[in-house]
């Protein structure tokens, strides 16, 4: 199937190169570059299922709840305020659902894709720690002391790349069990661990750390004897994360007598997060504010991304996976899908519990990866960022490659196709207004800066946040 083949060798390259690469030659924002590249790779990933692509994954009952759960989404982003911009938003989760199916092909047995998608997983996580070292070192040798908002090349926020790690550290901990733990895998686990690691903790990133240590406490009852290496790799790379992080965000600085940045760029470190609530105080007030947009369409919902209608001074999201979907999305489709999910984490717990050897392995870190997405969801934007949206895409297929059973299927075929079919259709047809707006991008984040006094961006799914609304109306918004 050479669309499948096509669109597995797309994600890899995007998981590797995406954000930091574009940025070395596109005049655009990370945030801006790292969308249009992953709407390119969505498309794709929409031809592959069309094509065949995950076709062994789900039974009868799984392929109809997905097309009466999409079916469901797009109606209600028909009834939305902007049907354009919700069903933009549906085609981000669609496209999520994409990867995850063609990522859980990869995973189900061993070849060489699933050898090649665990290295790209290496080399994903190596660089991003890596070059975040490397750059506070090249600091240093010039007189620049490393601080937080010097972490995260390409990201438009600091808070984004974490995202990510609180997925690719996981997932480099379990890629060695698909390399038959080969010395070289092993050696850039533990790099890649250890780098990130220490980027991690000069970065502040709690909720990252939160969910990693509630995702290890899951992964350590799932693992069993065969799981084990995972965490061990993950455990002997605590320290050395901790060392490099004293070394080189404190230690040298010191010796070197190296000038700390003033401005943005001298955001907080874990320590002065830890005992700071301005963020938190900032939460809170977003949350208020997603639980008053939600009494105004409880059953319903606003309509999808439509929490960004109107511009707020804090953010285009509440940094609360739950109460975004209440308020967007409403209770009746909420609860619905919350139940599946639920209902598809208990099957994949009971599954795995009976693999053994690397399926186990992977399994295992395929936990603390989605665990610690989840928790990490509860405080943040994980999931309406485009990098963090593929890496969730990845570590949720993983996981359901790792531990699925073989099924008929041949069983609800006709759902199968009209469900794919709808989803190649969705993720083709969101490439039209993300390639016209492409252009003015810049032009519209200048406007939004002068019109709403705003001094920084307020990313949703462009960087400017805000949809696309006449200004009366956005004028006349409570």
């Amino acid at each position: 199937m050479p669309a499948t083949r096509a669109a597995q060798a797309a994600l890899m390259v995007y998981l590797v190169l995406v954000p930091w690469a574009p940025a070395l030659w596109v005049d655009r924002t990370g945030h801006d570059t790292a969308r249009v590249l992953q709407m390119l790779l969505w498309a794709l990933c929409g031809v592959a299922l069309a094509t065949g692509g995950g076709q062994a994954l789900g039974g009868r009952w799984a392929r109809w709840a997905g097309l009466g759960v999409l079916s469901a989404a797009l109606v209600l982003a028909a009834r939305a305020p902007q049907p354009v911009w919700a069903g933009l938003e549906v085609a981000m989760w669609t496209g999520m659902v994409a990867v995850a199916m063609l990522v859980a092909e990869l995973a189900r047995r061993d070849g060489p894709w699933r050898r090649a998608l665990a290295w790209a997983l290496l080399s994903a996580a190596l660089l991003q720690g890596g070059l975040e070292v490397l750059l506070a070192l090249l600091g240093l040798l010039q007189g620049i002391a490393p601080s937080a908002g010097l972490v995260g090349s390409g990201y438009d926020n600091l808070r984004f790349f974490n995202h990510v790690q609180t997925l690719s550290l996981p997932l480099a901990a379990m890629a060695p069990a698909w390399l038959e733990r080969r010395r070289g895998a092993e050696v850039m686990a533990l790099v890649a661990l250890a780098t990130g690691g220490a980027a991690l903790w000069a970065s502040g990133g709690r909720a990252t750390l939160a969910g990693l240590l509630a995702g290890a406490a899951v992964a350590a009852l799932f693992s069993g004897r065969a799981g084990r290496p995972t965490l061990q790799r993950a455990l002997v790379a605590l320290p050395l994360a901790a060392l490099l992080y004293g070394l080189v965000w404190h230690w040298m600085p010191e010796w070197v007598g190296a000038v700390p940045v003033s401005g943005p760029e001298s955001a907080q470190g874990m320590g002065q997060r830890m005992a700071s609530g301005v963020n938190d105080n900032a939460r809170l007030a977003l949350w208020g504010e997603a639980l008053a947009q939600w009494r105004q369409s409880p059953w319903l919902g606003l309509g999808p991304m439509h929490l960004a209608q109107w511009p707020n001074p804090r953010a285009m999201h509440p940094h609360q996976l739950l109460l975004q979907g209440l308020a967007e999305w409403g209770t009746v489709f909420m609860v619905a899908v919350l139940g599946l999910t639920g209902v598809w984490l208990a099957r994949r717990w009971h599954q795995g519990r009976t693999l053994a050897g690397a399926d186990r392995a992977a399994a295992t870190g395929a936990w603390l990866a989605v665990v610690a997405s989840l928790v990490d969801a509860q405080f943040s934007g994980n999931a309406v960022m485009p990098v963090s949206q593929v890496w969730l895409g990845v570590a949720w297929g993983v996981l359901q490659g790792c531990t699925a059973q073989p099924v008929d299927t041949g069983a609800g075929v006709l759902a199968g196709r009209l469900s794919r079919g709808l989803a190649c259709a969705l993720l083709l047809a969101a490439l039209w207004p993300v390639l016209r707006q492409w252009p003015d991008l810049d032009a519209r984040l200048a406007a939004i800066w002068t019109d709403h006094f705003v001094h920084r961006t307020q990313p949703r799914f462009w960087s400017h946040g805000e949809l696309f609304v006449p200004r009366a109306a956005s004028s006349a918004a409570p």
